[in-house]
């Protein structure tokens, strides 16, 4: 039953109106409702609003009580008067009675909010008799401080038996936080313009983020001390005069507009102001003077309290440092440059991660140039120089790479210092005692890794990493990538070559926050590392800037940075790599641009070299469709010859039977995938006109960036369930095919041979060999759940498979395959068929014949599922020696793939099952979307639009929220996916799909409007938790704990002024309420019981617990028996340098 409210003061905050109507439903055990206010049209003075209660009696009463009736005329002499009723018990907000009437409109209310206001009551009242009451609350109150510090914990020499906190930064800005569970929020109050802080500010500490917490009593005061993996979030309050405030442009000067919206209350920053910015990036440690000294003890009871971080009382000693930090930087960096850029850029890694301080470095310089001259004459006296390979050794590349090596792996295991850590430990001649013991135990196992080169492939690279954040650049690697056409061309210079990653604080991705205003990190922060002009990357005395990204890395927000290579004979810029690149003049979209760039950064496995003879070009195949669109039917698909396949084979080491007769290729201009084609006797690569993007002719490099060798087995996921539901499959079927996956799951844990097989198909731990080791173990007779470690893996990778079937629907479907798509030159295919020749490792060849669904993923629109036929070709034809792929028909009106989610036939992999319970009960056309003007330029694309342009899709890649839209829409609308809204969204996602090919983003605002009130499926799951070794799910049972703070007051005795939330920077905005979907997801989501899964597994297991070492020294007294100890011996002591990291 829906309310309308008239008369609320202006001054009520959203937080106050839900508290003074919380206090009076909960007499009528309504607990939870929905509630919306919004400005009155007529009185500027007052608010307007309406909320919903699920029982519409319980809701009489409440109206029979609290509400207004409507005004009653009389008669009056000759005139009708009318006579307002007023409530029986008003409803007052701010010293005001509230009118509260009978909502007029005409359309009832939503099931699905009934259902999910009816469920979350429900859970409200069984958490009542367990809710503590506000007094036993001691962190419901904000802590209040006068000022606070920012600085790191470092060991004085002068004192160090204490833990020191030296500040780098002060501010007298008083203001408070608060503890959650989740977090520590910490509010700055605005000041006056004087003070230099104008308007008020945020920092959120996330609890996972915590690395201790300590309250110091000192003769100053009392402080509560935190220290941090990383830097806070920060963010700054929007004020509809006010505009976020940027160190890089000077305080104070606004960099766009005031917030378009009213629901945008904040933005986030990159620091507090000019002084915080310089070391914020450096200094994870914050110092907040408590403004009460008493308030230590109601601290330190919330430290006690299960849930929150503990708090410890320490004495320390503290510090303000003198010296310039900015200036100490470009000192360290002004002798970095003097060092060989490998080993430079570990030593600079210490001081962008917040480890050491930067003259601590300089004090290391010493002890690692005479550890690289020591490696170097170690490697001189060696008589044979040469790698694995039988190349040549440079001895002082190989010596700096030795000791680069080792410091890698030293300062791997180093944090930033903490308070309750030895003090002398980091004095500063114990860190160099440790780095050179470090050096003398693993140096020997490093030379054997650099010069064997063991550890890599020879299609892989190291290269260095570094990820820019809202606050600072942290460094990391180098690690291992795949070679692509630009580091292949310039092997020599590997080191001038960068991999940057655009993340949030925590290295994940900078993900939309409801009520921020992001505009600043994205333009103010973000933007000018990739301007050809800028020269904010530098790390180890080079200069990196912006070069360009492959599709895959735009989607992770990655691209590669390069620093100038001055060689003999020339100079290697950016602009110089890209124009050997090939010519992209003609290009005028800087979407396009940026992807025809890419195509040189994509990872490659193997690459060959041919000749001009060997290429020949084709027309593609065209056709006219419905509406006289075109279709291109050969779009991204060419062949192979059969001599230059068994090139192709040979270089990339492909042995094992079967062989791939399917690449995705990469060459000059071209990329797509070619298919072999046994009718040609010479090495011919031919490609049709569609697959050339560009002219780079002068490339002769062929290089194949995946091989298809084995078909990839199809799963089910949430949109295809919900298309094939709404298109009359029963919801029992699904049912029934995830009691199968279930019991599947069982049957393949019990067993070490089905273990091992369940790792191998699940791709996990295979590079450690793992199934292996498993099936050796059972072939001498033993299980693997004798020992610990090994059941783990085991459980946590059945934990993570059930826990997609559960939250993604992934679930496998034994009739079906996920396979590439190429096009049947041969012309033998009809329209509507396909050819599926398929062979697995050490299996036959067989090709289904019959009725099959095909389609692709996204998949949003009812047509994106279409039924044809699969079929056999003759045993003459060429099609046969084609292997595990989907072969579409060059016949019809338009092509098979582009019915399926706009697909082509340029890398694209299809999803084909032949299950009799998941066939669509009835035909739905395919989609069929305007196509989308790309954003054309009249003049060259530069490296600049390229940037912006990598910006703007971080900014304005909205397809999860397009698909979430869709998925919540499909639920609640009685047309499913065939209805109006779920049409748009499918559109819109089509468009955000084109998005990195056109350059113009999805216009949310035209997204249907979805409530608030979301299907259970789309409920955020438990988080898993290693406890005692066991993976256990964990459920925040305390998330909601501030959404009903007004339950813990007495109606009557409610202060408002204590439900204040205007500004509450960490509200998250829009608050979902979960009901029982009564759809096929919904029965699916709710069929799987994880806790009850796990634990039947585990106590199976725990049958075969003999003991924590048991399976191991079994082992090891069978190594001892069997294993030739005179052998042994005499590699004895290289194996005790030997440790690889």
């Amino acid at each position: 039953m829906e309310f309308y409210m008239t008369d609320i003061p202006a001054s009520a905050r959203p937080k106050q109106i839900r508290a003074a109507l919380g206090s009076v439903l909960k007499k009528y055990f309504i607990y939870a409702f929905e509630l919306r206010q919004w400005q009155s049209k007529k009185f500027r003075h007052l608010q307007e609003g309406c909320f919903t209660v699920h029982d519409a009696a319980i809701g009489e009463e409440i109206f029979r009580r609290h509400g207004t009736g409507e005004p009653k005329s009389i008669l009056r002499g000759t005139r009708y008067i009318k006579i307002v009723s007023r409530a029986q018990t008003p409803v007052i907000i701010s010293g005001s009675a509230i009118t509260i009437k009978r909502s007029n409109k005409n359309s009832a209310v939503p099931e699905h909010l009934i259902r999910a206001l009816s469920e979350e009551n429900e859970k409200v009242a069984r958490n009542m008799a367990n809710r503590q009451p506000a007094d036993q609350k001691p962190y419901r109150t904000p802590f209040a401080f006068q000022g606070f510090e920012c600085g790191v914990w470092t060991t004085d020499p002068r004192n160090f038996d204490l833990p020191t906190f030296s500040s780098f930064y002060y501010s007298a800005r008083p203001g408070n936080f608060k503890m959650t569970r989740q977090a520590i929020q910490v509010e700055l109050f605005k000041t006056t313009p004087a003070s230099g802080h104008p308007v008020g500010q945020y920092m959120l500490c996330p609890t996972g983020t915590i690395r201790s917490s300590i309250i110091s009593n000192e003769s100053t005061g009392t402080y509560f001390i935190i220290s941090l993996r990383w830097s806070p979030k920060l963010y700054e309050k929007l004020e509809s005069t006010s505009s976020p405030t940027s160190p890089l442009n000077g305080y104070g000067n606004p960099i766009f507009q005031a917030p378009p919206s009213r629901r945008l209350n904040k933005a986030r920053i990159s620091s507090l102001d000019e002084k915080h910015a310089k070391i914020v990036s450096y200094c994870f440690v914050y110092r907040f003077k408590l403004k009460e000294a008493h308030e230590a003890i109601r601290l330190s009871t919330v430290g006690s309290i299960p849930g929150f971080q503990d708090i410890q009382s320490l004495k320390i000693f503290h510090q303000y440092v003198s010296y310039d930090f900015q200036r100490s930087m470009e000192g360290l960096e002004e002798q970095l440059r003097t060092l060989p850029f490998d080993v430079a850029f570990q030593m600079h890694s210490l001081v962008l991660n917040g480890v050491l301080l930067p003259h601590r470095v300089k004090e290391l310089l010493g002890v690692v140039r005479r550890a690289i001259q020591n490696s170097y004459s170690s490697v001189s006296q060696v008589e044979s120089n040469r790698d694995s390979n039988g190349i040549g050794i440079n001895a002082r590349e190989h010596a700096t790479q030795v000791v680069a090596s080792v410091f890698k792996s030293w300062a791997g295991e180093w944090e930033p210092q903490l308070p309750s850590e030895d003090p002398q430990i980091w004095l500063s001649e114990n860190i160099q005692k440790d780095f050179l013991e470090a050096l003398e135990t693993k140096q020997k196992s490093q030379e054997y890794m650099v010069r064997m080169k063991f550890y890599r492939k020879e299609n892989q690279v190291l290269i260095h990493r570094m990820s820019i954040t809202p606050t600072g650049m942290f460094p990391g690697g180098p690690n291992l990538e795949p070679k692509n056409r630009v580091l292949r061309e310039y092997h020599d210079y590997l080191n001038h070559f960068l991999r940057v990653s655009l993340v949030e604080e925590d290295g994940g991705d900078l993900r939309f926050e409801s009520g921020v205003d992001g505009k600043y990190i994205y333009d103010g922060r973000f933007l000018p590392f990739l301007m050809p002009e800028s020269n904010l990357l530098k790390i180890a005395g080079r200069t990196f800037k912006f070069l360009g990204f492959s599709q895959s890395s735009l989607r992770s927000h990655t691209a590669w940075f390069m620093a100038t290579i001055a060689t003999p004979r020339r100079t290697i810029t950016v602009d110089r790599v890209i124009e050997l690149l090939g010519d992209f003049k003609s290009i005028k979209i800087p979407g396009k641009c940026a992807a025809r760039i890419g195509q040189a950064f994509t990872d490659t496995v193997a690459n060959i070299k041919i000749d001009d003879f060997m290429i020949a070009q084709k027309r593609d195949i065209i056709k006219i469709g419905p509406g006289g669109k075109k279709y291109t039917f050969s779009d991204g698909c060419g062949t192979v010859s059969k001599p230059l396949i068994e090139m192709i084979w040979k270089k990339g080491e492909f042995t094992s039977d079967p062989k791939p007769t399917v690449f995705q290729i990469r060459f000059r201009g071209a990329k797509g995938v070619v298919a072999l084609d046994s009718t040609q006797r010479d090495p011919i690569l031919s490609l049709y006109d569609s697959m050339v993007k560009f002219d780079g002719l002068r490339n002769r490099v062929f290089e194949i960036c995946r091989s298809f060798t084995k078909p990839l087995p199809f799963y089910l996921n949430r949109c295809i369930i919900k298309i094939l539901e709404d298109r009359g499959v029963p919801i029992k079927n699904f049912m029934d095919l995830q009691g199968r996956a279930l019991a599947t799951l069982r049957e393949r844990t019990f067993t070490p041979d089905s273990a091992a097989h369940f790792l191998d198909y699940q791709n996990r731990c295979t590079q450690a060999n793992i199934p292996f080791l498993i099936r050796e173990l059972f072939a001498l007779g033993w299980d693997y759940k004798e020992d610990n470690f090994l059941r783990k893996v085991v459980e946590f990778t059945m934990l993570t498979t059930l826990r997609d079937m559960k939250y993604r629907a992934r679930i496998q479907v034994d009739k079906g395959f996920t396979l590439v798509g190429v096009l049947d030159e041969t012309g033998y295919l009809q329209d509507g068929e396909i050819y599926c020749p398929i062979q697995k490792e050490g299996g036959k060849r067989e090709a289904h014949r019959g009725v099959v669904a095909i389609c692709r993923n996204p998949a949003l629109h009812p047509g994106d599922i279409q039924v044809v036929t699969a079929v056999e070709v003759p045993y003459d034809s060429p099609l046969r020696d084609l292997i595990n792929c989907v072969v579409f028909s060059q016949k019809g009106q338009r092509d098979l793939p582009s019915m399926l989610s706009g697909g082509d036939l340029d890398g694209d992999i299809f999803h084909i099952w032949w299950e009799p319970s998941l066939m669509p009960r009835f035909s739905s056309p395919p989609s069929d979307f305007p196509a989308v003007e790309a954003l054309n330029y009249d003049r060259d694309v530069t490296q600049a639009d390229i940037g912006k342009f990598f910006l703007d899709f971080m900014e304005n890649d909205k397809l999860g929220v397009i698909s979430i839209a869709h998925m919540v829409l499909a639920d609640q609308e009685q047309a499913g996916v065939r209805s109006a809204a779920c049409l748009t969204c499918a559109r819109m996602a089509s468009q955000a799909v084109d998005f990195p090919k056109t350059g113009v983003p999805v216009r949310m605002s035209e997204l249907p409007r979805t409530p608030k009130a979301r299907p259970d499926f789309l409920a955020p799951g438990p988080g898993v938790k290693f406890i005692g070794g066991n993976p256990n799910l964990v459920t925040d049972e305390y998330e909601d704990e501030f959404k009903y703070e007004w339950l813990d007051v007495e109606t009557g005795q409610i202060d408002l002024s204590k439900f204040d939330d205007a500004d509450d920077p960490f509200k998250s905005g829009t608050d979902f309420r979960y009901y029982k979907s009564d759809k096929a997801l919904g029965y699916l989501f709710r069929e799987i019981d994880e806790e009850k899964f796990i634990k039947t597994w585990e106590d199976n297991a725990a049958r075969f617990e003999r003991g924590p070492n048991d399976l191991l020294k079994k082992v090891q007294e069978y190594m001892v028996r069997s294993v030739d100890m005179e052998v042994m011996l005499g590699l004895y002591g290289f194996a005790q340098d030997l440790r690889i990291r």
